[in-house]
């Protein structure tokens, strides 16, 4: 092979580049001379010309045994070497009268050549890309295209094609920490850049592909609509914008030159990716509403609205990506030129620079965005178009227009087949009343579409009408460098997860955050991957039609209900019955869905062996991962798919908190320590059968965290039955979790003796279980009235004797500090009645029950919390005077966060007329009149979580300081098991620090000069709870 010999001579053995480049203007010159691209075409052409089983065995070994490639090679070899002997899979190729040495030997160096090309060119390419389409893809692109810039961009958009959903690696990210930086860098703006690019490409190739091969019955139910539905659509956005073209009038109409701006495929993809959400969040709604008939109902100004926002955004978006590549380029030479880079640095040292300025030039496009975006709000008032330096902005009432003509084009176009085979229209427009003399326009969506899109969306694990850019990370995320621009790196993503929040915007701007960026940024870089394990058990459930373990049904039990068949009932109790059935259909369709979601992205990045989850903050600064469908703080499920990246040796005390974690996991959470090990020890037979054999022995999925629980059993009994289990890496997160955590501040602000007992801020021996002791007060007062025959309650005590559950007023206890109300404490016991069948299945029981129960739990924590309901009273106060001045309440964190609590009343709107309708506009919220009754019933549960976020804000800050891996949810904290002793040290240390500020009179004081005209009560009398006693507290977090 004389070429791969000259390139010997270029490059010595070829070896895989780990230096950065910061633009492709320095790619290496050997690459930018079409003859000696021509020779990497035909190493491409060789390879292609291969038996496609020997190439793919090739790219296999090669990808497993990739690094440190300096010491692997002469591994990779042989094992190619060995294919080749084994199978004998040269005959009739050139290779046929060479020893197997020297194929095996020459195929390794082409690949690696070709490799070593693809990498260098900086566009995003990784060692999972290795795949023989990938040379494929590269001999053609070379062969066909003349200017090498565009070869750059072609092979940049073909070569991920071949990937997993989201364009991630098709053989994922194995070694992050060893592959060239700037493409993983590069390859994470491709991942940002998925949700337009990917849906828009994917249903244009499928729909072309399909059309061809004459298999568009082969698509899965949604894809099979949306491609049916998108020529349609296209083709009628093509119309209008043809028309708009050639009208002489143009001018006047207001929207022509926008809509003519942007592909009438996006316009399309916009449309019908904002149509499936409404399609979704119509049946949560009536979840929500409880209604019956016409259910499935979709404002249709909120749909305009919402295509005429995700318009906006496209268009902006495409005016900065325009720019994006050209800038950085301009302003990297700009700065060589100036001489920023020393003459006397390094090549490594510049170009290192050159990465780090490459970086920030791709932050300050998404700042940009995000200022336009800004400047778009203040200008809406005015109905101007303002033209900033990098092209036009767009009017919100043009995004509205623009969004009431393609809801035009969406009722015309979209269409299905019912059981008659007739075509019939999926949306039906008619008028529902919201206020007395007040219509609006809605859709009545066709329910038996929606019946058979959610019986055929099981089958689809992808399901990409929700895609979404806030999607997990495969480079660490930026820092957070104000109040809008952090986490990723071309979304623009506000710091504080509210809308139109701009008081506390501006009051954030304002202040130095610096530190809450820090601690942001540094729980936001904790590396995460997926648990194939459980994953692979989770899988085997779903294909087997699902049904345990919180994992929904795949299919309806019965047959399925339509509501037409409401009509035809003869009685009440039958319709009552058919009513249940239709509820069930829907909780069902709404489970299928979140399921599959949190599946679909486990299975993406599945094999990446580092993820990161970007986090930002509600308005009280407690802390959220940004990506939705899957992270460390949503349920079970999503909690047992994910453990840490990083593996830590569980050394001498790992091994019991594992043992303690597996615990907990299982339910015994209120046994003392000594117990939890016990119980594991008494069920280590139990255990280990789980862990082996998950699908047969199922005694896990019974457990209420079941997932979670086979985490820990897989890893545990991976622990114990290693030959040295101090030495064995664990990479589970192992929880440490608050006592009702809000009570845990409660009764710290108030020194509250019996409270903090209660809630474990003092020691005691075994843990205290606030549910269970006012579960207690609540079953002896039952008892009194079911004795008592002259008590009102005496019928309904009668029924609900020995039959009153921790599980039954937990939520309320738990809720009672965040502020629940009669109603709320009544709906949260009346669910629990009803989950378990007590007073059997009379709703009109239960429903009295439900009351009785609710107003003795509320009384049973008012008289066991007696300090705390004072301060909650007295902050209630306090938000009463403040509401009455017809102002918000606000305060300051003591990490110097202000908060301004958003509640504000909403009396009218502001109306756009376009050409179908009339457009509803939300006015700036800064100016809307204060909710009173929300910003006083708010105020004591707002205040008690900026205090239990500022707590792990402290302890993030302090695990950071020593080297501690730290993950949490809210007043759950995690790390590794080995860590576990010195997280529990700290985070009991920084509760105290906390505590021991004057949190009240802070508060009061920052009231009184806020306005200094009016009288605040006093702060009431605290009790003698030492808090020095939380250091010794066992069960504090346990």
């Amino acid at each position: 092979m004389i070429i791969i010999r000259a390139f010997r001579n270029i490059f010595g053995r070829a070896t895989f580049s780990t230096s950065t480049t910061s633009t492709n203007t320095s790619f290496p010159q050997v690459y930018r001379q079409k003859s000696q691209l021509l020779e990497v075409a035909e190493s491409c052409k060789i390879i292609n010309e291969l038996p496609h089983e020997l190439i793919e065995q090739s790219c296999n070994i090669l990808t497993n045994n990739f690094f440190p490639l300096h010491e692997n090679y002469k591994r990779i070899i042989p094992k190619i070497e060995e294919v080749l002997k084994n199978q004998q899979l040269t005959k009739g190729t050139i290779f046929q009268d060479q020893d197997a040495s020297s194929i095996a030997e020459q195929i390794y160096e082409m690949m690696i050549l070709i490799v070593d090309f693809a990498d260098k060119l900086n566009i995003g390419f990784l060692t999972g890309d290795i795949h023989p389409l990938s040379f494929n893809i590269i001999q053609r692109e070379i062969e066909i295209t003349q200017d090498f810039d565009q070869l750059i961009e072609n092979l940049k958009k073909s070569l991920f094609n071949i990937g997993k959903q989201y364009k991630l690696p098709l053989n994922g990210i194995k070694y992050p920490e060893n592959e060239n930086p700037r493409n993983l860098f590069e390859r994470q703006l491709v991942i940002e850049q998925v949700s337009n690019e990917l849906a828009l490409d994917k249903f244009q190739q499928v729909f072309d592909d399909l059309q061809r091969m004459s298999k568009a019955q082969h698509l899965f139910a949604a894809q099979k609509y949306i491609v049916e539905w998108f020529p349609k659509l296209c083709a009628m956005v093509q119309q209008e914008q043809i028309q708009c073209l050639s009208d002489p009038n143009r001018e006047q109409q207001g929207y022509y030159q926008y809509i003519t701006a942007i592909q009438s495929e996006r316009l399309a993809i916009i449309a019908l990716s904002e149509l499936m959400k409404e399609f979704i969040e119509a049946a949560v709604l009536f979840h929500d509403e409880k209604t019956t008939l016409n259910c499935y109902q979709i404002r249709v100004t909120r749909l305009a609205n919402r295509i005429g926002e995700q318009i906006m955004k496209q268009h902006l978006y495409e005016e900065e990506q325009k720019n994006l590549r050209r800038k950085s380029k301009e302003d990297i030479q700009k700065m060589i030129e100036e001489g920023i880079v020393g003459e006397d640095q390094s090549e490594q040292e510049i170009e290192n620079q050159k990465e780090v300025f490459y970086k920030q030039a791709v932050v300050k496009a998404g700042k940009l965005l995000k200022t336009q975006e800004e400047r778009l709000k203040e200008r809406i008032k005015n109905n101007r178009i303002y033209l900033s330096k990098y092209g036009q902005v767009m009017p919100k009432d043009i995004a509205s227009q623009i969004g009431m003509v393609l809801v035009h084009f969406l009722v015309d176009s979209i269409k299905f087949r019912n059981e008659n085979n007739f075509w019939v229209p999926v949306l039906v427009q008619g008028y529902k009343m919201v206020k007395q003399d007040i219509e609006v326009a809605i859709f009545n969506v066709n329910q038996l579409f929606l019946h058979h899109l959610s019986a055929g969306m099981h089958k689809d694990n992808s399901y990409f009408m929700h895609l979404d850019r806030a999607l997990p990370m495969i480079y660490p995320p930026a820092k957070w460098m104000d109040t809008q621009i952090g986490g990723y790196y071309l979304k623009p993503t506000n710091l504080i997860r509210i809308q139109d929040q701009t008081l506390q915007e501006d009051a954030a701007k304002r202040t130095n955050l610096q530190n809450l960026y820090d601690i942001l940024d540094n729980i936001s870089k904790v590396a995460w991957r997926v648990n194939n394990k459980v994953l692979n058990i989770l899988i085997k459930v779903w294909e087997e039609g699902g049904g345990i373990a919180e994992v929904p049904k795949r299919q309806h039990d019965k047959t399925y209900i339509f509501e037409h068949q409401i009509k035809e009932c003869k009685n009440y109790e039958e319709k009552y019955q058919l009513l249940k059935r239709i509820q069930a259909q829907r909780d069902l369709y709404s489970l299928q869905c979140d399921f599959t979601l949190k599946l679909g992205v486990a299975l993406a990045f599945n094999g990446c062996q580092k993820i990161y989850f970007p986090h930002n903050m509600d308005f009280r600064g407690r802390l959220y991962p940004i990506p939705p469908h899957l992270n460390h703080m949503g349920p079970d499920i999503a909690r047992g798919l994910l453990e840490f990246s990083e593996g830590k040796k569980l050394g001498k005390s790992g091994l019991r908190w594992l043992k303690i974690h597996l615990a907990n996991k299982m339910g015994k959470d209120k046994l003392s320590m000594s117990d939890r090990e016990a119980y594991v020890d008494q069920n280590i037979d139990s255990i280990i059968k789980c862990a082996e054999d998950p699908m047969k022995y199922q005694d896990w999925a019974q457990l209420e965290d079941a997932w979670q629980s086979l985490a820990a059993m897989f890893d545990y009994v991976a622990a114990i039955k290693s030959n040295n289990p101090e030495e064995y890496v664990s990479h589970l997160h192992v929880h440490q979790d608050g006592s009702c955590n809000g009570l845990q501040h409660y009764a710290a602000l108030g020194r509250d003796v019996e409270g903090a007992t209660q809630v474990n801020l003092a020691n005691t021996s075994k843990p205290g279980d606030v549910y269970t002791h006012v579960a207690g007060m609540v079953e002896r007062r039952v008892e009194n009235d079911a004795k008592d025959t002259l008590s009102q309650d005496h019928i309904i005590a009668l029924k609900l004797q020995n039959q009153i559950k921790r599980k039954i007023v937990k939520q309320t206890v738990m809720t009672s500090v965040y502020g629940v109300t009669f109603i709320g404490a009544r709906e949260q016991i009346h669910r629990q009645l009803k989950d378990k069948g007590i007073i059997g299945d009379d709703d009109h029981l239960q429903y009295k029950a439900s009351i009785y129960l609710a107003r003795i739990t509320l009384d049973a924590i008012k008289d066991l919390f007696e300090g705390a309901h004072k301060i909650k009273q007295w902050l209630i106060k306090c938000a009463t005077i403040i509401s009455n001045e017809n102002q918000p309440v606000s305060w300051i964190t003591p990490l110097g966060l202000p908060v301004i609590q958003p509640y504000r009343t909403l009396n009218k709107y502001d109306e756009v007329k376009t050409l179908i309708n009339n457009v509803s506009i939300e006015p700036d919220s800064a100016y809307l009149p204060i909710n009173k009754v929300k910003q006083r019933s708010a105020f004591p549960p707002n205040f008690i979580h900026s205090l239990d976020s500022t707590h792990l804000m402290y302890s993030s800050i302090e695990c950071l300081k020593q080297g501690i891996t730290f993950a949490a949810v809210h007043d759950s904290y995690w790390t590794h098991a080995c860590h576990v002793d010195k997280l529990n040290e700290l985070l009991r240390e920084q509760f105290v620090k906390l505590h021991s500020q004057p949190l009240l009179e802070d508060l009061r004081d920052s009231f009184q000069r806020r306005f200094p005209h009016l009288n605040f009560p006093p702060i009431p009398e605290r009790g003698q709870f030492d808090l020095e006693k939380v250091k010794q507290s066992v069960y504090f977090f346990a």
